[in-house]
């Protein structure tokens, strides 16, 4: 499960972005618009969550906001 509480004022969506997009249905990796890998809204707050099912290994991934890399995060936040 991953949760995203973004810090930006406007925020449409929220996805994980990485290199296990294609293993959760997205049609390729590293693609802040798949809708596939967006997390859903926690009612009226500024909380995203979603659940994927991944096969093991290992992945590297971000979250990025409004379907785009103008803002994302990494590691920390950063």
């Amino acid at each position: 499960m991953v949760t995203a509480t973004p810090a930006g004022a406007a925020t449409a969506s929220v996805a994980l972005v990485g290199n296990l997009q294609s293993e959760i249905g997205c049609p390729g990796d590293w693609d802040p618009a798949c809708a596939q890998s967006e997390l859903t809204r926690v009612g009226d707050t500024d909380v995203f969550r979603g659940t994927f099912e991944v096969p093991g290994g290992e992945f590297a991934f971000k979250v990025a906001l409004n379907d785009s890399w103008d803002e994302n995060y990494g590691a920390g936040g950063a």
